[in-house]
């Protein structure tokens, strides 16, 4: 006796699993495991066609008693269809490669969507088309049909479009209490035929476990989670109570870490909120190291390991924003980098200060500055932000003697102790090439500030401290209070 193959699936929680059991003459055979996976195979032989057949039916019951459901037919199989899809991306690989070889070439796109055709998959239209709405020069009535042909594609093929992550992302799927409000748990964007970009409120650790191993990482160039999660939220919310998680650094964003991101060109770890951080990422640096044509870094969060992002190879950076943490910010490391030569953008503000620090004076140093400004390898370099530096005026004299201001266009040095001897120095030297100077809340009085709106009348320079700076250092207090 011999029965074809019956497939059962269970899926709960964080838990998708499949069995599959085929009954032939004397034994049978089953295969289990992780959906996805090919699992694991055991055959086992009962000497007789009835003693094989009554095994048979025992596990059956047993399975279905656990909870597992049978599925007939691949529509109806997660284990078929996360297979097919593996198939799929094999067969699509040489093509993705050659994209990425050129990624702002249309060719290869092209002998892409020809093969997409012949395969009669509707990505093909949506790639051509997608790569005409880049074309300058079209009438708004072209402009107009492209876009509504656009839009008409994307809603009629956005399931087989998402492929692996389709199911998280169009049923926004998560638990209710860790966001607010109407906000969504995803929200995405196509562009050249491929996902191009991906806001995610929250990354919940099986969604990051699914994007770690999406084909969609290949091609997606724009990366923003608002917030990688806490282990201390998680632990609070009944999906993942159960488990233990990392209170130190984001559990998710870490889940992340060692992924490939070949075309990924921004990435932002942002709340977009300057005093309101929820959450360490010590370890990112090792996300980022899988990023390497990165043109914009932003990064908010406590814990990071300034040190090592510093000194990551990031040939294509043009901006890098770190917010929100409470140690120093090595920025001479930072201006060792050679890879750095397309930095055009650097924005560093740390966490305040709180009264236990055991780490004296400011996150942002004259040590920092020195090394900055004396920077040979950085040649691109146009705009500077830093909040809460104590190196004052003889910062502010390292600044102006150093080559690399003559090249700036906005100097911003908001919280911090220059007074009106920097004042003085910055009213003597040459500020034509700078478009924007901020010197809000330091220590430079009325007079002071008068002289150098005479200087440079655009300068912000409200909200001066009096006095000297004693040691409570209040300026060190504006940062993220978390």
């Amino acid at each position: 006796m011999s029965e074809s193959p019956r497939m059962f699936e269970m899926k709960e929680g964080s838990s998708d699993k499949f069995w599959e059991i085929t009954l032939d003459g004397t034994s049978h055979t089953v295969r289990f495991g992780r959906v996805g996976t090919d699992g694991q195979t055991k055959t086992k032989d009962y000497g007789t066609v009835a003693a094989a057949k009554a095994a048979y039916d025992k596990l059956v019951k047993e399975k279905t008693g656990k909870g597992y459901k049978e599925v007939t037919g691949s529509a109806g199989s997660r284990q078929n269809q996360a297979k097919a899809a593996q198939a799929k991306a094999k067969d699509r690989e040489p093509f993705i490669q050659a994209i990425l070889e050129t990624p702002d070439d249309p060719a290869p796109y092209q002998i892409f969507a020809d093969w997409l055709e012949d395969q009669g998959d509707p990505q093909a239209e949506l790639i051509r088309l997608q790569w005409q709405l880049e074309e300058e020069g079209l009438s708004a009535a072209e402009r107009k049909k492209l876009a509504d042909r656009e839009k008409a594609l994307l809603k009629e093929h956005q399931q087989a479009l998402l492929g692996d992550i389709a199911d998280d992302l169009i049923n926004q799927k998560g638990p209710k209490d860790l966001i607010y409000g109407s906000k969504k748990y995803y929200e995405w964007q196509f562009g050249r035929g491929v996902l191009d970009s991906l806001q995610i409120e929250y990354l919940l650790p099986e969604f990051a476990k699914q994007l770690r191993k999406s084909p969609h990482v290949s091609t997606l160039r724009q990366l923003k989670i608002r917030n990688p999660s806490s282990g201390y939220d998680l632990e609070d919310t009944e999906e993942y109570a159960e488990q233990e998680w990392d209170t130190e650094d984001a559990p998710s964003l870490k889940l992340l870490n060692g992924t490939a991101f070949p075309n990924l060109r921004v990435l932002a770890v942002s709340e977009d909120d300057d005093f309101n951080c929820h959450f360490s990422t010590p370890s990112i640096h090792n996300l980022i190291k899988g990023m390497p044509r990165l043109e914009v870094l932003q990064v908010d969060a406590h814990d990071v390991n300034a040190s090592a992002v510093f000194k990551l190879e990031m040939p294509h950076l043009r901006s890098l924003t770190l917010k929100h943490t409470g140690k120093r910010y090595p920025l001479e490391v930072l201006a060792k980098n050679e890879s750095l030569s397309q930095l055009e953008t650097l924005h560093i503000y740390p966490k305040a200060k709180s009264f236990d620090d055991e780490e004296e004076g400011a996150y942002l140093d004259l040590k920092g500055i020195q090394g900055l400004f004396r920077s040979k390898c950085l040649p691109a370099l146009k705009h500077v932000s830093l909040y809460m530096c104590d190196a004052g005026n003889d910062g502010i004299a390292e600044i102006i003697k150093s080559s690399l201001f003559r090249q700036l266009e906005s100097l911003h040095l908001i919280w911090g102790i220059v007074n009106d001897e920097g004042v003085e120095m910055l009213c003597n030297t040459d500020l034509s090439h700078l478009k924007s100077l901020d010197l809000t809340g330091n220590y430079i009085s009325a007079s002071g500030v008068k002289s150098l709106k005479k200087k440079f009348p655009a300068v912000k320079a409200s909200d001066q401290y009096s006095g000297t700076p004693n040691e409570e250092a209040e300026y060190l207090f504006n940062g993220d209070i978390e």
